[in-house]
């Protein structure tokens, strides 16, 4: 990611805040943590996760701010899947979050955000059979009176995975309480994390990848190349707790796994995934949101077991990481930070 794009979008998002600065007004806040399973879908997280072990998260948080007189102001919405229902077409679209904002602004007023989550290890709507919706929002049936269901990537399932993301989320909301007094807490800090990967390395030595000198930390276990200055912050608002990342975690990372033993056939055979314990276990927030791929979009997260060699059949995101140890140095942070701010 270009330097000089970073800062325009740095600078795009301070001016943003300080013209919104001058427009605050007071607002009753509500949130909820929405299950997901549906037992007609194949996937009743209606996420597929195309990496062994298979591991999504199960539930969509969201967040309302609404004025005195009760009109809402903003929705937040936060979700765990790739915005890639579309992935085999050559347009440029937000994918199923359009659909999710305009749902929301158009069934409950004010502004909606959609924040993407723990979408690491190839969280996905591809193959996921997702009940359509008409351009109404209304559930479609076939002439026996059965929910019809969209598998293919269509622009139809695209806006029926928003408007089923964004109705879950604005019906859970109309039935939570509101919050009294919900108090805010902002926590920032420098995560210097090491370039590990011989080709991440070769990469920004011969200027495939822009960075500021700025940016990278010196420190004994950085290594000789150094380590890149990424962030990590911490944001509470009442209930909701907002983890950031500054790449694409894998969802145990957030909520965790059991142990698992997987058969992958001939030549590769049985491969043991230890459990893992996600930093949730040290959160216990009631509506816990996670943003990924913050800052500089650093590449994926994945747990340090779990590495496979270049000819495995689920080897992918092992090219674009900053080293082995990324994953555990960010957990470790998360609940370093989580523990010492009352998680």
């Amino acid at each position: 990611m270009s330097p000089a794009y970073i800062r325009f979008i740095q600078d795009t998002v301070v001016d943003l805040v300080l013209d919104t600065w001058t427009r605050l007004r007071p607002v009753t806040m509500r949130a909820a943590l929405v299950p997901i399973d549906d037992p007609q879908s194949n996937e009743r997280t209606l996420i597929a996760d195309f990496r062994e072990p298979r591991v999504t998260v199960p539930y969509l948080a969201a967040a309302r701010f609404d004025a005195d007189d009760g009109a809402p102001v903003a929705t937040l919405v936060n979700w765990h899947s790739h915005p890639e229902v579309m992935i085999e077409s050559t347009l440029v679209s937000a994918d199923f979050p359009r659909w999710v904002r305009e749902r929301v602004e158009q069934t409950t007023g004010g502004r909606a955000v959609y924040l993407s989550g723990a979408v690491g290890g190839l969280s996905s709507p591809t193959g996921v059979a997702v009940p359509a919706r008409g351009e109404d929002g209304e559930p479609v049936h076939d002439d026996n009176g059965n929910a019809v269901y969209l598998v293919d990537g269509t622009w139809d399932k695209t806006r029926s995975l928003g408007f089923v993301i964004a109705d879950l989320a604005t019906n859970a909301l109309d039935e939570a309480l509101p919050i009294d007094a919900p108090s805010l807490f902002v926590h920032v800090e420098e995560l210097p994390l090491p370039v590990r990967n011989p080709l991440m390395k070769a990469a920004f030595a011969v200027g495939l990848i822009e960075y500021d000198l700025a940016d990278r930390v010196r420190l004994p276990e950085c290594g000789w190349f150094g380590c890149l200055a990424e962030r990590l912050a911490l944001v509470r608002v009442g209930p909701v707790e907002i983890v950031s990342s500054p790449g694409e975690i894998f969802p145990e990372t957030m909520i965790g796994r059991e142990a698992e033993t997987i058969d992958f056939g001939e030549g590769f055979g049985p491969f043991d995934f230890p459990a893992v314990a996600g930093y949730l276990e040290d959160s216990g927030a009631p509506v816990p949101m996670h943003m990924g791929l913050c800052g500089d979009e650093m590449g994926y997260l994945i747990p340090e077991t779990d590495f496979h060699p270049r000819d495995h059949p689920d080897y992918y995101e092992e090219d674009l990481i900053l080293g082995t140890d990324t994953e555990t140095l960010y957990r470790d942070a998360v609940v370093r930070v989580l523990t010492a701010q009352g998680g």
